[in-house]
């Protein structure tokens, strides 16, 4: 991450990575494959950490359980205005849109009322997009609002397009 908020990510090597750690090239390889396995499972860490956080935020309200993942943006803050703001890596964009559409299709009832038009598919996939972008752009505006009034947000929107 450090290597990631001076350069691009295309131009980071693994000797750079090496001479960080203050370990060796082959220390490197023999724990990851390349440099994109090493990011892969970053972010796999932060994506395993919010799928334990949303288990268990099941328990609580929409408001509580959104403010509880917010709260793992704020305090990992560092790491996700590094991977976000990095135009090379998606990885975390496309890993997080994976888990939104995980958790989504657990959570997802049909659309009544007004939305009873919408396919479950198209709805799900809205939703998720939204949720991420407003994570993207908290995160990169500098998180402009505290997470309790995000989460309030959000939830507020997720409420009322998942009833």
């Amino acid at each position: 991450m450090d290597l990631l908020s001076e350069k691009d990510f295309t131009d980071i090597t693994v000797q750079d990575i090496a001479d960080l750690m203050n370990v060796t090239r082959r220390t490197i390889y023999m724990r990851y494959g390349d440099k994109f396995d090493l990011m892969d499972r970053l972010v796999e860490v932060h994506i395993g950490e919010l799928r334990d956080l949303y288990f268990l935020s099941e328990k609580v309200g929409l408001v509580e359980g959104t403010q509880t993942c917010f709260e793992y943006f704020e305090d990992n803050y560092s790491f996700f205005r590094t991977i976000l703001g990095c135009k090379d890596t998606p990885y975390f964009r496309t890993h997080l849109l994976a888990f939104l559409t995980e958790v989504g299709v657990n959570e997802r009832r049909r659309p009544r009322g007004q939305n009873s038009v919408l396919q479950n598919d198209v709805a799900l996939n809205f939703l998720v997009s939204a949720y991420a972008g407003v994570i993207e752009w908290w995160i990169n505006n500098g998180m402009p609002y505290p997470t309790h009034v995000i989460a309030e947000q959000v939830a507020s929107f997720l409420a009322h397009n998942l009833s």
